[in-house]
């Protein structure tokens, strides 16, 4: 299911257990990137362009953008094992308004079986 939310296409990704929904932009944005010097989201400079600058760029639905919980624990390298890979992702967390998918919901939401 898509929204539009600032004339940008958006898929929802998840409902979570309070009935919040978390999103991913249909495209992607390659002006920007992870950070060349911190490997963690907290010093991360995505995070904070998109917690501080893309943010203050939304003009509709602003109300709706609220601080949720970010699962931000490591992705697994060659692991085919949802259940642990999940484990891995829940056992650090991050709380702001805007972050990245995790592998996890990534592949749970993505059409494409391969």
């Amino acid at each position: 299911m898509y929204i539009s939310i600032n004339n940008e296409l958006w898929r929802i990704i998840s409902v979570d257990k309070d009935n919040t929904i978390k999103i991913i932009r249909n495209e992607t944005n390659d002006e920007f990137y992870w950070n060349e010097y911190s490997p963690n989201w907290e010093n991360g400079d995505l995070k904070n362009h998109l917690n501080n600058e893309y943010i203050n760029e939304i003009t509709t639905n602003t109300d709706k953008i609220i601080d949720k919980e970010f699962k931000i624990g490591s992705a697994l390298n060659n692991n085919d094992d949802l259940i642990e890979q999940i484990k891995e992702e829940d056992s650090k967390i991050w709380t702001g308004k805007i972050g990245l998918p995790t592998a996890s919901e990534y592949l749970r939401a993505n059409s494409n079986a391969s």
